[in-house]
């Protein structure tokens, strides 16, 4: 469990440090690319996620009454997101979200 707690401590601390800035990385565990710091969707979708993105973005069907009772309610809400670039659960729910929130 520390293993996991202390690479996302780097993660929030850089965020926190870099609200504005982002870099891009090597995991130096696996080789794949590591998004480090407050970073713009661009980045995600045209670097880091080119592989997954757009399978995932359009094979996911949203529950289309799920988001239309929802419609109105999310005006005010910030949502910020805080993954892993290199988690594969990240690279195939993070296209899903915005594809139910660009619906």
């Amino acid at each position: 469990m520390l293993k996991y707690l202390i690479p996302f401590a780097i993660i929030i601390t850089t965020i926190q440090i870099n609200a504005q800035d982002y870099k891009i990385t090597t995991d130096e565990k696996n080789g794949e690319p590591l998004i480090l710091g407050y970073c713009p969707a661009s980045i995600i979708i045209d670097s880091l996620f080119n592989d997954t993105w757009a399978t995932e973005y359009n094979s996911y069907q949203p529950d289309f009454e799920t988001l239309d009772s929802l419609e109105g309610k999310l005006e005010d809400i910030n949502i910020k997101i805080v993954f892993r670039s290199t988690c594969s659960d990240s690279r195939e729910q993070l296209p899903r979200l915005f594809k139910i929130l660009c619906e």
